[in-house]
């Protein structure tokens, strides 16, 4: 069954092309979701976070789009925060307001 906390965010998934349909999405879902399940078995006392599955569903969804460059938006930022297990070419810092 579906993460219907994953298929309910589709519009973080947006590309140039517009939003990440829903059967695309659910299709995503639902291969990803036993390798997240199987990884958080084996994680002590901890799971991963929405953020961390959410990110690790975008990387798979733009590898399969074959996108040259993508954007991420940190979650709460710093040396352990999902978005760093990618080499950035430019990082920028904007205000939240």
């Amino acid at each position: 069954k579906p993460n219907h906390g994953l298929l309910a965010s589709r519009t973080r998934g947006a590309d140039f092309e517009g939003m990440i349909s829903k059967r695309e999405l659910a299709g995503l879902v639902n291969r990803l979701q036993p390798r997240i399940e199987e990884y958080n078995r084996n994680l002590k006392n901890s799971s991963l976070t929405f953020f961390e599955a959410y990110t690790a569903l975008a990387f798979l969804y733009f590898k399969e789009k074959k996108v040259d460059f993508a954007v991420l938006e940190t979650g709460l930022g710093g040396r352990l925060d999902a978005t760093n297990t990618v080499d950035s070419l430019a990082c920028a810092i904007t205000p939240i307001s």
